[in-house]
């Protein structure tokens, strides 16, 4: 669905006027859920944000009344009330200038939760992980393989190590334990902070290490985290199958469930 308006020179203005100068290089972005009209983790993500711009112009801050302001203006004006919302920004003249739009969430169904999905390895290295920077090239490529391979989602790899998934974050479960890569390597997730929140609440830390590729067999089952899975499990990695209904899995995906609703209950 195509909504008629978005945000751009702060304002709520027609859809076909949002949109940033070609020019423009350095632009950072961020996607957000909308979930009964309110913004889910607003604070944690103009943190990511911010650090982004930061990355280009050290000690900029943004003004995020402005910002959550405006998208309740947005909302307001389109009616959204369960969709993602994704703001964009760049800098120029000392002043960072940002355009946003509701966009339609691809939410995984029932079935997918219950079922899991299947994912590819596909090698590749990001550059400067930490920054949420827009990369059309990256994108294109990453699709292109998603489509072609008929999957969810592609993990990436490098030197033989599993990072993340292309737009998400990957976690493996290993009898009472659960691991991922090491947060340097990849893309500071909100819905992965949330998740070792969780992990933390239930007593289990999530052991960071390198995950090597050759070793996939070694683990008992594997989820994928981001802003619209929350927590879905993966049935098939490749030509490795995992235990969709590992109980310590189970158990991590109804608790994640209870931190996203204790904080839209706020």
């Amino acid at each position: 669905m195509q909504y008629s308006y978005g945000i751009c020179c702060e304002n709520i203005v027609d859809i076909e006027k949002v949109k940033i100068p070609e020019n423009i290089e350095n632009k950072v972005y961020e996607v957000m859920r909308i979930i009964d009209g309110k913004v889910l983790y607003f604070e944690e993500h103009m943190d990511r944000m911010e650090a982004s711009i930061q990355f280009y112009d050290p000690g900029f801050i943004i003004d995020r009344e402005k910002i959550i302001q405006l998208i309740r203006d947005l909302l307001n004006h389109t009616k959204a009330s369960n969709n993602n919302i994704r703001i964009e920004g760049y800098l120029d003249n000392d002043k960072c200038h940002l355009i946003g739009f509701i966009v339609e969430g691809i939410y995984p169904d029932a079935k997918m939760y219950e079922n899991g999905v299947h994912v590819k390895t596909l090698e590749y290295e990001r550059k400067d992980p930490s920054v949420k920077y827009i990369n059309h090239d990256y994108k294109e490529f990453v699709s292109g393989f998603i489509e072609k391979e008929k999957i969810y989602e592609a993990l990436l790899f490098h030197e033989g190590k599993i990072t993340e998934g292309s737009r998400s974050n990957v976690f493996f479960i290993k009898g009472n334990e659960v691991y991922s890569a090491d947060s340097s390597e990849v893309l500071s997730g909100i819905t992965r902070a949330k998740l070792a929140e969780t992990l933390m609440n239930m007593g289990i830390d999530i052991i960071e290490k390198d995950i090597s590729k050759k070793d996939i067999n070694s683990y008992d089952a594997a989820f994928l985290t981001g802003t619209s899975i929350h927590v879905l499990p993966i049935n098939k990695i490749d030509d490795m199958k995992y235990d969709i209904e590992n109980k310590l899995l189970r158990k991590i995906m109804k608790a994640f469930e209870q931190t996203v609703l204790n904080y839209l209950t706020i």
